[in-house]
């Protein structure tokens, strides 16, 4: 039996690396890190997080999706720390609302205040009309009551992750209105979120490269209803 030689590894210039992502998205990545002792790939821009390339990607999927959209509204469900909402602003998405539990709220209210500065944000207390130009930030009950439109929707890890019944409801109310739906999870959970969704809505599906075993589905709604199953 001959020799086994491990794979070829291809060493890159953290720096150059970065010039060049910054000539490919139109503006200079950072990696910023208000809370101590997170770990990363140490560059001179701060630590890159193991999450924070999956935002940069989100934030450059949902601008491309926004772009012919004039003052395109865009709504993130599930957001983590809100690092997809701080690069989407990077790529000029302007219109940005985030909906997640009341507790991941806080911490998105700390990271997004801490990084862009608390008049960056908007949470319910705030007064109504300083709401423009920030990233408002809200829990799921918002959601189920507001007759607000949005154009561009992202979930991201956690769909399929919670009840059918819930991640149904969601889907039913995104589809009330006409708007474009990107998905982004496991393939391999109890159901996925094309199986909540009418077929004829399903545009694309292609598997999400940055992470094994995910899949990226994009929904267009026309905005006539139909009930999730």
């Amino acid at each position: 039996m001959g020799i086994r030689f491990p794979p070829r590894v291809r060493t890159l210039d953290v720096a150059i690396l970065l010039q060049s992502i910054d000539k490919h998205i139109g503006f200079k990545i950072d990696f910023p890190n208000p809370f101590p002792g997170e770990g990363g790939l140490a560059t001179e821009r701060g630590i890159a997080a193991y999450r924070t390339p999956h935002a940069i990607y989100q934030a450059w999927r949902v601008r491309n999706l926004a772009r012919e959209i004039p003052d395109a509204k865009v709504l993130e469900i599930g957001a983590g720390l809100g690092r997809t909402a701080y690069y989407a602003r990077g790529f000029g998405v302007s219109y940005y609302t985030i909906i997640d539990l009341p507790t991941t709220n806080v911490a998105q209210a700390l990271f997004l205040g801490t990084v862009l500065g608390p008049d960056a944000i908007w949470v319910l207390g705030d007064p109504i009309e300083t709401q423009t130009g920030r990233i408002r930030i809200f829990p799921p009950s918002w959601f189920s009551d507001t007759a607000e439109h949005f154009d561009v929707i992202l979930n991201a890890d956690s769909m399929t992750e919670m009840d059918r019944g819930h991640a149904a409801a969601y889907v039913e109310k995104i589809s009330r209105k006409p708007c474009v739906f990107l998905s982004i999870n496991h393939e391999n959970n109890a159901f996925a979120v094309r199986d909540l969704c009418d077929p004829r809505s399903l545009v694309g599906r292609f598997p999400y490269w940055l992470r094994k075993g995910y899949t990226e589905e994009l929904f267009v709604f026309s905005g006539k209803s139909r009930r999730a199953g």
